[in-house]
C-alpha cells in the first residue's frame, strides 16, 4: 500500500541520523552492491516481511458472496424508498 509521506514519517530518521543508526525502517547498502544493481536505487527494505493472503478459494468466494448480499439487501431498500 503507497500512502504519502509526511513530516511525522521523517521525525525517526532525524533522530537517528546524527549517529547513523539503524531501525526497523532503515538498512544500510554496500556500495559494492548498488555497483552490482547497475545503479538501482530503488528502496526496498530486506528487513521488511512479505505479507501474502493465505485465504483459499472457497473463503474468498464466501466473503464474495456474504458481500453480495449485503449488496442486494442495500439495493432493495434503495429501490423501496424509489431511490
Amino acid at each position: 500500500m503507497k500512502q504519502p509521506l509526511t513530516l511525522e514519517h521523517f521525525e525517526d530518521f532525524f533522530r537517528l541520523l546524527p549517529e547513523r543508526v539503524a531501525s526497523e525502517r532503515s538498512w544500510k547498502v554496500p556500495m559494492e552492491e548498488i555497483e552490482a544493481r547497475n545503479y538501482d536505487i530503488n528502496a526496498v527494505n530486506p528487513s521488511r516481511k512479505s505479507v501474502e493472503d493465505t485465504r483459499m478459494p472457497e473463503e474468498l468466494i464466501a466473503i464474495i458472496e456474504e458481500q453480495q448480499a449485503e449488496i442486494a439487501k442495500a439495493i432493495a431498500k434503495l429501490k423501496e424508498k424509489g431511490i
